[in-house]
């Protein structure tokens, strides 16, 4: 009798050792892989839109959209109601767009939270993205962006897109991660140049090289990154400088005491926290005697800031 208690036992902990090692597995094999989202907008003096989707799936190339929840599609959203003024705030985003809960899976290695911009102003715009995630462990984030440093004024037909690419390097570790974007639209900084006055000497204008055609019948816009040059077709260049109101130079562009009828002054051709309103740009040129007159020296571009 003692001899069959002590096997009965034997095998109830034997039976029991399994369990317990089966469960044990199921545990370490049950890992929390969540992704929680914040995503806050403003809107500074512009007439835009924004939606937004989540997408999921085994690697980029296998994705699709994330519908477990209605909060986890945003559909177009605008900052304004036509025929009145824009807001700071998309309307009924006030407190932002927080969508449900998103788990990695051992099939779904990949997430994608896409955003997308349109410009229904009558200026181009800038879509600026401050990134405050909290970055889980075993997760690779990327950002990938198209167009978001300039929307062209076209009423919403261009579009600019923001993607945060999260990809799961481990499926068997836990980890989370608390998404926190701060999405501002704002007025993209640019200016109108054009003559002031009849400076008497022909130059040309280039943009991006570009030839847009004889200066003193022309006017044109320049953005932020533009590269323009500016080319005599008389006298050689001497100086570019920004001056205000009272004639002192409060920027100089380009100077150089060598001839040259060519002036690149590179990706940021003029510092735009010096074109304050009352400021102009100043063009001097090295002095050229044609056999009868002294052609002029000096002339001034106007410049206008739009915004």
């Amino acid at each position: 009798m003692k001899k069959k208690t002590k096997l009965f036992g034997a095998i109830f902990a034997l039976c029991l050792s399994v369990c317990m090692l089966s469960f044990g597995v199921f545990a370490a094999s049950t890992v929390n892989l969540s992704v929680n989202s914040t995503v806050s907008f403003s809107a500074t003096g512009v007439y835009a839109s924004v939606s937004g989707s989540i997408w999921r799936g085994e690697s980029t190339s296998n994705l699709t959209q994330v519908t477990e929840n209605v909060n986890q599609t945003l559909a177009e959203t605008k900052n304004f109601v036509e025929g009145q003024v824009s807001n700071n705030n998309f309307i009924g985003l006030e407190n932002g767009w927080n969508p449900a809960e998103v788990s990695f899976s051992e099939t779904n290695k990949v997430i994608e939270y896409r955003l997308t911009f349109k410009n229904y102003s009558e200026f181009p715009i800038e879509v600026n993205v401050t990134n405050n995630s909290v970055q889980g462990t075993n997760i690779k984030v990327e950002e990938i962006t198209s167009n978001i440093d300039s929307i062209p004024a076209d009423n919403g037909t261009t579009s600019a897109t923001y993607i945060l690419r999260l990809t799961l390097e481990n499926v068997s570790v836990s980890t989370d991660m608390n998404i926190d974007l701060s999405i501002a639209l704002d007025k993209l900084s640019y200016f109108t140049i054009q003559n002031s006055e009849d400076l008497n000497n022909s130059f040309y204008i280039y943009v991006n090289n570009k030839h847009l055609t004889e200066y003193s019948s022309y006017n044109f816009t320049v953005i932020a990154g533009d590269r323009v040059k500016i080319s005599s077709a008389g006298n050689d260049l001497k100086g570019i400088y920004v001056k205000n109101s009272t004639g002192d130079i409060v920027e100089t562009i380009y100077e150089t005491e060598t001839h040259s009828r060519d002036c690149y002054t590179g990706v940021e051709w003029i510092n735009f926290s010096k074109l304050d309103d009352g400021n102009y740009i100043f063009v001097e040129w090295f002095p050229h005697y044609d056999g009868e007159h002294w052609s002029p020296q000096v002339g001034t571009l106007g410049t206008y800031f739009v915004n």
